[in-house]
């Protein structure tokens, strides 16, 4: 979505403020709209107009929900455009930069940054679940013995808050590796994440199980990791897409085939995600991959570039 198409946008955050009763009457049926929005955004194929245009579209968003705080669309659309903006961009910037003593206070900066984002996310994916059980904050704040019993009674309508409220916690956690306060959190994303995928394992490009294929391969034995379980879930999540969309393969490559010490199946999926082209407007389903997969390829390159490392003997 370029810069452009987010004046009508501003146009209707802009009516919509002016008297209450235009706010009840009015938000309720802009939401589709900014949902609409979302879904051309996921079909940009240039990252710095993707990464330039999703704060804007977050905060017009987030102007909106304090009018109408329940709002299940609007919710949906910030918890997972703060999730997705956050590891697209700022965990990628993290990543790229060099972990040395020169670098280390612009890491610990995009870091922090990108762990509030993850937590801004999680809020408003909290705020989905309490639709369905009004009291699941106090669960998601205790440990995750409490928590799964909650979970369990769940609908399906559940799921988004599952989703990006589980991603976003798993993330936050895998950026603070160190904070004993934040690896309490991972047993209960996992659960979160896993109870979205057994309401439906199609949601969001089978995006639940490559998180979770994500914690399976790049945890050690010690804390539950397990890279044969996580291959399973990422090859699951693939196959939600016929494998269209990348970034679950991608993924696998460099955290699953890298721990098998794989690097001839490594080089060779990153190198077909690069060799994959944008799908054309005409492709109504693919091209909603397109954002996505553009992410994808950006860091299969990076990958690539960096293979002597992850493959050190």
């Amino acid at each position: 979505m370029r810069p452009s198409t987010l004046a009508p946008l501003f146009a209707c955050a802009f009516a919509l403020s002016g008297c209450a009763s235009a706010r009840r009457v009015g938000i309720g049926a802009a939401a589709p709209a900014f949902t609409a929005s979302l879904r051309a955004y996921e079909t940009e194929t240039d990252l710095s107009v993707a990464r330039a245009a999703a704060p804007a579209l977050m905060k017009l968003v987030e102007g909106l929900i304090e009018s109408a705080p329940s709002d299940r669309d609007l919710l949906t659309v910030v918890a997972r455009g703060w999730t997705e903006f956050a590891f697209a961009f700022l965990e990628d910037d993290f990543e790229s930069m060099p972990n040395d003593n020169e670098h280390a206070d612009e890491r610990a900066r995009l870091s922090a940054r990108a762990t509030a984002l993850y937590d801004r996310a999680f809020t408003f994916a909290a705020i989905l679940l309490e639709d369905d059980d009004h009291d699941i904050r106090r669960a998601l704040a205790a440990d995750v013995d409490t928590l799964r019993p909650r979970l369990d009674k769940l609908s399906k309508r559940a799921v988004p808050g599952l989703m990006f409220g589980g991603m976003a916690m798993a993330s936050a956690v895998n950026l603070n590796r160190s904070d004993p306060s934040r690896a309490v959190d991972l047993p209960k994303a996992m659960a979160m994440l896993e109870r979205s995928r057994a309401l439906d394992p199609t949601y969001y490009y089978g995006g639940a199980q490559m998180v979770l294929g994500l914690v399976y391969c790049s945890g050690p034995k010690s804390v539950g990791g397990d890279p044969a379980r996580g291959q399973q879930l990422f090859d699951e999540s693939a196959a939600q897409t016929s494998g269209r969309y990348l970034l679950p393969k991608v993924m696998a490559a460099r955290y699953c085939a890298v721990r098998r010490g794989d690097r001839a199946a490594f080089e060779r999926i990153l190198k077909q995600a690069l060799s994959t082209p944008p799908s054309p407007r005409s492709d109504e389903v693919g091209r909603h991959y397109n954002l996505a997969n553009e992410v994808a390829k950006r860091r299969a390159a990076r990958y690539l570039a960096e293979a002597a490392t992850y493959f050190e003997k």
